[in-house]
C-alpha cells in the first residue's frame, strides 16, 4: 500500500513538473521535455496523454528537425482554452477589472470609477455583473477557474480585517464570491499582490527571492517576499508599513509615515508650489519637467523623506531589491532620480526600481496567484508574461 502511495505521489509530481514546462515555454515537444526533466520518453508520453485528456495540451503539428537530420518533433503547448482567470483591483477611486486565459493571455480589461468609502454590496453587484458577463461569453472548455482580488486594506487569510475605502459590514467577499460560484476566491491586499507580480513577471527579479515592493498611493503599503514567499506576519499586519512614525528630514515632529509618503500628500505639495488651478496627474508631472524653486524644494524634501524610508526599509526587512510602486512617480523621471540619489547617500549595496505600470500590478498578481492555484502549482517557478495590450490603457 505505501509503496502504491509513493507510486501516486510521484506520478503527480512529475505531473506537475509536466504542466510546468508547457506553462514556461510558448511552445515545446515532448522529447524536449523529457531531456529537461530526465525522464525516459516513455513516461513523458504517459504523463502528456493524461494532461491531454485532461485538456491542457494544444498540438501544434511538427516543428523544425535537428541540425543533424532525423524526424521532425511534434510540438505543443499550453491549451490555454482550458478555463479562464477573473481578476480585480479594488482602489479608493477605481475597480479594476481584468479576464484572462489560463496562459496569461488578456481575454477583457475594464475600469470603473467608484466614490470612496464604497458600498460593499454596491461593489459586489459591479464585480458579480463583470463575472457574469465574463461567463456569457466564455470560450473554454472548463469555464472560470478562480477569483483574485486585491483591495488596500489589512487582510488575514482572505477576510479583511480593517479597510480605509471599503465599509465591509460584516460582509465577507471571499465567501461572497466562492458560494456564488464555486471557484477558488483569493483575497489579498494589494501591496502583497504588486510583490507576488514582480515575483512571477520580472524577469531580474532577485535570484535570492527576497524583495519588498513599497506600493505608495493614498497611503504607503509594503509587500514583502521572503526566500521566494509572500510573508504576511501575524494577522497580515507585516506590510503596514505606513502606519509606523518617523522624523521626517524637513522637521523634527514625530509623523506617521503616510501623512508624509503618499501620492495625495506630493500632488497637494506640488499643486500649491506650482499654483495649480486644475489639479491631476499629467499636470502635476508637467510642472516638475522644468521646476520652480519651489517645486524644487517639495521634490527635494520628498526624495530625502523617501531615500530614508528606503534605508530603514533595507534596515527592517534586508531585501536584495526594492521596487517602488506609484502611478505619479511614473510621470516624474526627475523625482525618481532625486530618490535613488538620496538612497545613495546611504551607501547601501542594494538596487532600486521604479515599477512601469503600477496600477496594473496588483490585478496582475491576483491572477498570478489564481492560476498557480487552478494548476496546482503554487509552489513552483513559473514564467508569467506581461500582457502588453493592458499597457494601451490610459487611465489617469
Amino acid at each position: 500500500m505505501k509503496n502504491m502511495e509513493n507510486r501516486d505521489l510521484t506520478r503527480s509530481n512529475n505531473l506537475k513538473l509536466v504542466l510546468q514546462q508547457l506553462f514556461n515555454h510558448d511552445e515545446i515537444s515532448r522529447a524536449e521535455v523529457a531531456r529537461v526533466l530526465g525522464m525516459s520518453r516513455s513516461t513523458i508520453s504517459s504523463l502528456f496523454n493524461e494532461l491531454d485528456e485532461q485538456g491542457y495540451v494544444n498540438h501544434l503539428g511538427q516543428g523544425d528537425s535537428s541540425e543533424v537530420g532525423g524526424r521532425k518533433p511534434e510540438m505543443v503547448q499550453l491549451n490555454s482554452r482550458y478555463g479562464f482567470i477573473a481578476s480585480f483591483n479594488i482602489t479608493h477611486a477605481h475597480l479594476y477589472a481584468g479576464f484572462f486565459y489560463l496562459n496569461g493571455e488578456k481575454i477583457l480589461y475594464q475600469r470603473k470609477n467608484i466614490l470612496e468609502h464604497h458600498n460593499i454590496l454596491d461593489l459586489l453587484a459591479t464585480m458579480s455583473g463583470y463575472l457574469d458577463e465574463a461567463i456569457a461569453n466564455d470560450d473554454t472548455i472548463h469555464g472560470l477557474l478562480g477569483i483574485g482580488i486585491s483591495m488596500h486594506a489589512v487582510i488575514d487569510n482572505g477576510e479583511v480585517i480593517d479597510s480605509p475605502f471599503v465599509k465591509m459590514d460584516g460582509i465577507s467577499i471571499k465567501d461572497y464570491f466562492t458560494a456564488r460560484y464555486a471557484v477558488p476566491v483569493i483575497v489579498e491586499n494589494e501591496a502583497n499582490l504588486a510583490a507576488i507580480f514582480e515575483r512571477d513577471f520580472d524577469v531580474d527579479a532577485p535570484t535570492s527571492g527576497n524583495m519588498v515592493v513599497l506600493s505608495i498611493h493614498q497611503g504607503l503599503g509594503t509587500g514583502i517576499i521572503a526566500n521566494g514567499q509572500l510573508f504576511t506576519g501575524f494577522h497580515g499586519m507585516a506590510g503596514e508599513l505606513g502606519r509606523a512614525q518617523i522624523y521626517p528630514r524637513d522637521g523634527h515632529r514625530l509623523h506617521q509615515v503616510s501623512r508624509i509618503i503618499s501620492e495625495d500628500i506630493l500632488i497637494a505639495k506640488l499643486a500649491s508650489a506650482g499654483s495649480l488651478d486644475d489639479i491631476d496627474y499629467h499636470n502635476v508631472a508637467q510642472i516638475c519637467r522644468q521646476p520652480t524653486a519651489a517645486v524644487e524644494k517639495v521634490l527635494n524634501n520628498f526624495a530625502d523623506n523617501m531615500g530614508l524610508l528606503l534605508n530603514d526599509t533595507l534596515m527592517i526587512y534586508g531585501p536584495q531589491k526594492v521596487y517602488i510602486s506609484c502611478n505619479l512617480l511614473e510621470l516624474i523621471p526627475l523625482l525618481q532620480k532625486k530618490i535613488k540619489q538620496a538612497f545613495g547617500s546611504y551607501n547601501q549595496n542594494v538596487s532600486v526600481e521604479f515599477v512601469v505600470g503600477a496600477r496594473y500590478i496588483s490585478m496582475l498578481g491576483a491572477a498570478a496567484i489564481v492560476t498557480r492555484e487552478a494548476l496546482g502549482l503554487q509552489d513552483f517557478k513559473l514564467h508569467f508574461r506581461w500582457p502588453l495590450e493592458l499597457s494601451k490603457n490610459e487611465d489617469e
